[in-house]
C-alpha cells in the first residue's frame, strides 16, 4: 500500500509539473524573431538564414554570443538583433533606447562584438580574412513609435525597410563567387543554437546542458532530440510503479525507444536566470516533454576542423551546395564513432604559410613586449613571433600595426607541438 501511495504522489506531481505554461513575453519575442527570419528568407539577395545562432567568442573557452537572426547574402553576412519594443524609441549617445525605461542599455556595441567574433571564426575555421559582415537592429512592434533619427539610422530597420538597409550596407561590395558562398555556408553550419527544455504546457527554457550529468546513452554527439512521456496511465502507474518512455532521435534521423524508471535528473543552466527545482538548474526528467541539443560538436572541436578541411577542398570551381534560397543547409556527420585526433604536425610543418590572429602580447618583468602570441586554430594551435624578428616599428604605432585581434600572414619556422610553434611574418 505504501508503494501505491508513493507512485500516486509521483504521478500527480509529474503530471502537474509537465503542464507548465508558456511565458507570454518570451513567446512574443520569439515570434518577432521568427517573423524577421521568414521576412529575410524571402529577399532575393538572401541565400540562407538561421535563427538564434550562437557565435563562439574565440577568446573565451566558455561563452557564446547569440545572434537573433543571421543571414548569408550574395555579398556577405547580416547579423540581426530583433527588438519587439513598444512606445517611444529614440537615439541617445549614438545608440537606440526605449524612452519609457529612462536608461540606456547598449544595443549596437554587443551586436558589433558578435560580428567581430564571426570574422575571427572565419579566419580560424576557413582561413578567410575578407569576410564582410553588417549589423542591423530590426524593430518589429506595430505599436512602437520610433523617432525620425532612429528610422533613418543605417543600422536600424523595420520589416518594410529590411531589404533597403541590407542593400545599402553592402552597396560598396561586389557579389561573391559560388566557391566563397559555399565556404561561408560551411562556416555557418559549424554554429549551433541553445540547448532547450520543453514542457507539455508550452513552456520552454533555453541554455546549456551539463553534458557530464547526462546519461551516456543520451550524448549530444549521437542524439538531437529526446522526447519523454509517462509510460503508464493513472491506475497502472499506481500498481506497477513509475515508468517513463523515452524516444531518441539521432542526428541521422534514426529513432530508438527506451524505458526508464525515475528518478533521473539533468542539469540545464541559463546565463540570465536561475532555474530547476533547486534554483541551480537541476530538472527531473519526468517533468519534461522534450530535451533538444542545439549543436552536435564544438565549432572549434577537432570534428569540425577535420570536416571543414575536407569540405573546403574542391576538384573543380563548381560549388558543392545549391545556392537556391529555398535550400536549407543540413549538417551531416559520420556516426561510426569519434574521429581520431588531428595530427597538426603535417599541416603546420616548417615553411608552410598560414593566416593567424594576434591574441596576446607577451611582456617581460619591465613591461616590454618581447613576443606576440598568434592563434592559428583558436584554442588549439598557436605560435610565437619574436619582436626582434619584426621590422622596426615606432612604439607609438606598435598597437596600430600589431594590436590584439590583428590578422597576420605567417610562415612556420619550427614545430614542436600545437602550442610550441616558432613563427615569422
Amino acid at each position: 500500500m505504501k508503494g501505491a501511495f508513493t507512485s500516486l504522489g509521483w504521478y500527480l506531481r509529474a503530471s502537474k509539473a509537465r503542464k507548465k505554461p508558456t511565458n507570454g513575453m518570451r513567446n512574443a519575442a520569439e515570434k518577432a524573431e521568427l517573423a524577421v527570419l521568414e521576412a529575410i528568407k524571402k529577399l532575393p539577395e538572401v541565400i540562407l538564414a538561421w535563427h538564434a545562432v550562437r557565435i563562439q567568442d574565440p577568446n573565451r573557452r566558455i561563452g557564446d554570443g547569440e545572434v537573433d537572426v543571421m543571414a548569408l547574402t550574395n555579398k556577405g553576412f547580416v547579423c540581426i538583433e530583433v527588438k519587439h519594443w513598444t512606445g517611444a524609441i529614440q537615439m541617445m549617445d549614438g545608440d537606440i533606447v526605449q524612452a519609457k525605461l529612462g536608461k540606456k542599455r547598449p544595443v549596437f556595441e554587443p551586436l558589433e562584438k558578435k560580428a567581430v567574433d564571426l570574422k575571427r571564426c572565419a579566419q580560424t575555421l576557413i582561413q578567410d580574412d575578407a569576410l564582410e559582415v553588417i549589423t542591423l537592429v530590426v524593430l518589429t512592434n506595430s505599436n512602437a513609435k520610433a523617432s525620425h533619427g532612429v528610422l533613418q539610422h543605417p543600422r536600424v530597420a523595420t520589416l518594410k525597410s529590411l531589404s533597403e538597409k541590407i542593400n545599402r550596407g553592402f552597396s560598396d561590395h561586389e557579389p561573391l563567387s559560388p566557391h566563397t558562398l559555399n565556404n561561408y555556408a560551411q562556416l555557418a553550419a559549424c554554429f549551433g543554437t541553445w540547448d532547450s527544455l520543453g514542457y507539455e504546457g508550452g513552456a520552454t527554457h533555453i541554455g546549456d546542458f551539463d553534458d557530464q550529468l547526462m546519461p551516456q546513452e543520451w550524448s549530444r554527439d549521437k542524439h538531437q532530440d529526446i522526447e519523454i512521456s509517462i509510460a503508464h496511465g493513472f491506475w497502472k502507474t499506481i500498481f506497477s510503479g513509475p515508468k517513463l518512455s523515452v524516444r531518441l532521435t539521432g542526428w541521422d534521423g534514426n529513432v530508438t525507444v527506451e524505458y526508464l524508471t525515475p528518478p533521473l535528473f539533468i542539469k540545464h543552466t541559463s546565463p540570465w536566470e536561475n532555474g530547476g527545482v533547486d534554483g541551480k538548474g537541476h530538472y527531473p526528467v519526468s517533468y519534461l516533454r522534450t530535451i533538444t541539443y542545439g549543436f552536435q560538436y564544438d565549432a572549434f572541436g577537432e570534428h569540425h576542423a577535420r570536416r571543414l578541411e575536407m569540405n573546403l577542398q574542391y576538384p573543380t570551381e563548381e560549388p558543392s551546395i545549391s545556392l537556391d534560397k529555398e535550400v536549407q543547409l543540413k549538417r551531416k556527420h559520420n556516426h561510426a564513432g569519434r574521429p581520431p585526433r588531428i595530427d597538426y604536425s603535417q599541416k603546420f610543418s616548417p615553411g608552410s604559410r598560414h593566416k593567424g590572429t594576434i591574441v596576446k602580447h607577451l611582456k617581460d618583468d619591465d613591461g616590454n613586449v618581447y613576443a606576440m602570441l598568434v592563434a592559428l586554430v583558436e584554442r588549439k594551435v598557436s605560435g610565437r613571433i619574436r619582436i626582434r624578428d619584426l621590422d622596426a616599428v615606432h612604439p607609438d604605432l606598435f598597437d596600430m600595426a600589431y594590436g590584439v585581434g590583428t590578422p597576420l600572414d605567417v610562415r612556420i619556422r619550427s614545430y614542436a607541438g600545437p602550442k610550441r610553434i616558432d613563427l615569422h611574418i
